[in-house]
């Protein structure tokens, strides 16, 4: 579609529809086509506003607000459901010179006890985590993620593609738990905390994927807003769902211990910025944020 220099396109009901959406905004100033379409704009449309039964359980519109109070003085939102369990709720395919993979995400459930077991003993992880121990501690740890009103937790597995484009095997591979700041600890750390920003801890169980930290950070950014149907396996999406599900979602947090400077340095090279240095009752932690009007849209793989 051509635009002109002084007034919309031919088709001017389409670019109306268009407006109404939120994909092109009108009005020629400064010399600029009269119709543009932003990057950072169209990465943050969800599809589903368009195409419902892409993910039947997507809420087309924020509900109406309505407020609760968590241990008692806590006043939040009340927060939508988490993901059915055991469905997949998003889907990337990640393409770069070194991967040709679709990455997923589903909801952990009590079944995952053997893996997350095996993660957390993983020196590696242990050393960040602290939760390494005999399976009744993981027990624990992970019956207390899936009890939390404020938090789901999340496993990230990857599915490479063959030389004829068909998947080969799924294979579990990193672990996220995302949560809304407002009812977290963290929000006694960090100022001005809106009542729908988010955050996120994680990890990489498996050494394979340490490499594709890139691609499985812009899907979970990407992922946390905006649910994806099973329904679409190869959906090519990419960089921060998190920004797509809820418009009120300003900022993004995370919050690695000090001397994490791989994590850290991923951060950065992101797209966030470290608000401070603080202590945590368990640890020395670096206050990392990303916000809506900083972040530039999806990235290459």
């Amino acid at each position: 579609m051509q635009p002109s220099a002084d007034g919309p396109p031919a088709d001017s009901a389409l670019v109306a529809s268009l407006e109404r959406l939120g994909l092109v905004e009108l009005g020629a100033r400064d010399g600029s086509p009269a119709c543009l379409a932003f990057a950072t704009t169209f990465w943050q449309t969800s599809p589903e506003s368009f195409i419902p039964t892409l993910n039947p359980h997507q809420y087309l519109v924020a509900k109406p607000l309505r407020y609760t109070l968590s241990n008692g003085v806590i006043r939040h939102p009340k927060r939508p459901r988490p993901p059915p369990a055991k469905a997949p709720f998003y889907t990337r395919h990640c393409v770069s010179d070194k991967i040709n993979s679709v990455f997923k995400l589903r909801p952990v459930d009590m079944s995952d006890l053997d893996l997350i077991h095996k993660w957390m003993n993983n020196p590696r992880v242990a050393e960040f985590w602290g939760e390494q121990g005999p399976v009744e501690h993981q027990q624990q740890f992970l019956e207390k993620c899936l009890a939390s009103q404020h938090s789901f937790t999340a496993i990230g597995s990857w599915n490479d593609l063959d030389s004829s484009g068909g998947l080969t095997d799924w294979r579990d591979a990193c672990f996220f738990d995302i949560y809304w700041v407002k009812e977290d600890h963290l929000a006694r750390y960090a100022n001005n905390v809106q009542d729908w920003d988010r955050g996120v801890h994680l990890l990489v169980g498996e050494d394979w994927a340490r490499g594709r930290s890139r691609a499985w950070l812009d899907s979970i950014i990407h992922c946390k807003f905006a649910p994806r149907s099973p329904q679409r396996p190869l959906q090519l999406t990419r960089a921060a769902d998190i920004f797509l599900a809820d418009p009120r979602t300003q900022s993004i947090f995370l919050e690695p211990r000090l001397d994490n400077a791989l994590l850290i340095g991923l951060l950065l090279r992101y797209g966030f910025y470290k608000v401070k240095d603080f202590a945590f009752p368990h640890k020395q932690a670096a206050l990392m944020k990303l916000d809506r009007d900083c972040w530039k849209g999806c990235s290459a793989n």
